[in-house]
């Protein structure tokens, strides 16, 4: 038996609903899934969905495809993987540049996107299962070999000069790679990606996108408007 997924799209799509009912309008969509619409002064229509968490076949999952979609293609590749869909929201902003959604994003525990200007408030789910709202950051740090801690500034993230993003490819968004970039590709040694961890990899060498717009596949290190110099060299440890 597929277990019931509550899905939370990470893109935002906008669409607007008008309606004419001032009273609430509730209807269960799965037993003890109730879906209620408030319409209020403005017109603001307020749609709520309450979820009863300790039903275990019902889930709050996360979920992100490989590109920039709509929501309902979304939902079609979850239930291609398996899931069956029972609702979904738009859960992010993100940028029509990059593809890449604003805020932080975990998947099962694995760190897909972080940048650090991603101090906002969001919605997350402990690993106990309990939901949170609270302001979410990224702080993370790296050093080359046995050189000094530095700020690492996003994973996943836009190569902004005087930045240095971990890219990976897990967003499924593409990158714009300023001339005065320095990228190098890695090798991970020990890398879960998970929020806490401590990731090893060697530095495989340079790496030169073919354009200056990049969809990530490789797993690389990028040093945006800083000096080769600065950089590490094959073979270092990160």
């Amino acid at each position: 038996m597929r277990m019931r997924i509550i899905l939370l799209a990470m893109q935002c799509v906008t669409a607007t609903w008008y309606l004419t009912a001032q009273e609430p309008v509730s209807r269960e969509v799965r037993p003890g899934i109730i879906h209620t619409t408030y319409t209020l002064p403005g017109p603001n229509v307020v749609q709520v969905l309450s979820i009863p968490l300790k039903i275990e076949r019902y889930r709050v999952r996360s979920f992100r495809p490989e590109r920039l979609t709509a929501l309902t293609e979304q939902v079609r590749r979850a239930e291609e993987q398996g899931k069956r869909v029972i609702a979904a929201v738009n859960a992010d902003f993100f940028s029509f540049q990059t593809h890449l959604p604003i805020g932080v994003q975990v998947i099962d525990g694995r760190l897909i996107h972080a940048a650090h200007t991603s101090r906002r408030s969001q919605f997350a789910m402990t690993q106990q299962g309990n939901p949170i709202m609270d302001l979410q950051r990224f702080q993370g740090d790296f050093r080359v070999a046995q050189g000094p801690w530095r700020k690492l500034d996003g994973v996943n993230s836009p190569i902004d000069s005087g930045r240095v993003v971990i890219v990976n490819g897990m967003a499924g968004g593409r990158l714009r790679v300023p001339s005065d970039a320095h990228l190098f590709t890695l090798r991970e040694v020990e890398a879960t990606w998970t929020p806490g961890d401590t990731m090893v990899f060697v530095v495989a060498g340079a790496f030169a996108p073919s354009d200056t717009v990049w969809t990530p596949r490789e797993i690389v290190i990028a040093f945006g408007g800083m000096p080769a110099l600065s950089g590490p060299s094959t073979d270092d440890t990160i």
